[in-house]
């Protein structure tokens, strides 16, 4: 089995075709041994779209990766261009206006607990 981690921070798409070169596979003929559309290997290739997790595994078994090895790196890749483009991540709090709720102290609601309270609320004084 491969140590996937000196792959980490390579793009998975670029990975993918250097093993097929590697292996002396071209894009078609790989995409029709695994039965996947070519199309969907050729978008995996290029970056512009996300790696399935059944074809993580796939990919795993046919390069001789540990198990999860793709879809770890393909997490990291993720990870890695969220905070490239700076996206802003979710911190608990909602975004709404604190008009809504003028009666009650904002910073003090429990969102989880009082989930039913405040859609209620929402739904009665919020807009879309």
């Amino acid at each position: 089995m491969k140590d996937w981690s000196l792959y980490k921070g390579i793009p998975v798409g670029k990975l993918v075709l250097f093993m097929l070169k590697k292996l002396g596979y071209s894009q078609a003929e790989f995409a029709k041994h695994i039965q996947i559309q070519p199309q969907l290997l050729n978008s995996i290739i290029k970056g512009r779209r996300p790696i399935p997790l059944t074809l993580c595994l796939t990919l795993d078994y046919e390069f001789g990766f540990t198990e999860g090895a793709f879809a770890f790196l393909q997490l990291q890749n993720q990870i890695d261009y969220i905070k490239e483009k700076k996206i802003p991540v979710y911190d608990g709090v909602p975004s709404i206006r604190k008009i809504v709720f003028w009666d009650t102290d904002f910073d003090k609601i429990d969102w989880r607990r009082h989930k039913d309270y405040v859609i209620q609320r929402v739904m009665n004084y919020g807009n879309e």
